[in-house]
């Protein structure tokens, strides 16, 4: 293992380690493009440039890789130690009641709505999400809220 890796990379070898606390013991994979790959494998994860997706601004994660998503998948370590876990049928109409609160007007689910759901989330002590049966296929979502919670899996 390289002592230089950046924070927000994981050798597969202390994958299990970081997770020992987290509600979330297992591997997840994020599909995006490869310019996104490439950012986020440099970089590290930025909420900031998340795209809105279903639950909210956050960084989303899935139990099966999903090439719907982006031909380029990442595999993530998520430790969530706080998060908001249900099916997506509980989950889905509070996302939903939130983006009606803050949008009562056209209740959509924007790019301004998904950061208010999001900061609303972390406000109640939550640090992601996890969303059973989320795609209805019975994939699971693992979303963080938060950057710092999140571990690229490499072996360089």
């Amino acid at each position: 293992m390289s002592e230089n890796r950046p924070p927000h990379l994981i050798h597969p070898d202390g994958v299990d380690a970081w997770l020992a606390d987290s509600a979330v013991r297992v591997v997840t994979y994020h599909n995006t493009d490869q310019r996104s790959a490439a950012a986020i494998l440099r970089d590290g994860v930025s909420i900031n440039r998340s795209w809105t997706g279903s639950y909210g601004q956050g960084f989303y994660t899935a139990s099966v890789p999903d090439p719907f998503f982006g031909e380029f998948e990442l595999t993530a370590a998520v430790k969530l130690r706080s998060p908001m876990i249900g099916d997506a049928e509980e989950l889905g109409p509070y996302i939903d009641r939130l983006t009606y609160r803050f949008d009562p007007v056209t209740r959509l689910l924007t790019p301004r709505v998904a950061a208010l759901i999001r900061r609303e989330l972390l406000s109640e002590g939550y640090d992601g999400l996890v969303v059973y049966n989320a795609g209805g296929d019975g994939t699971d979502y693992i979303i963080a809220l938060i950057a710092e919670s999140v571990r690229i899996v490499v072996d360089r």
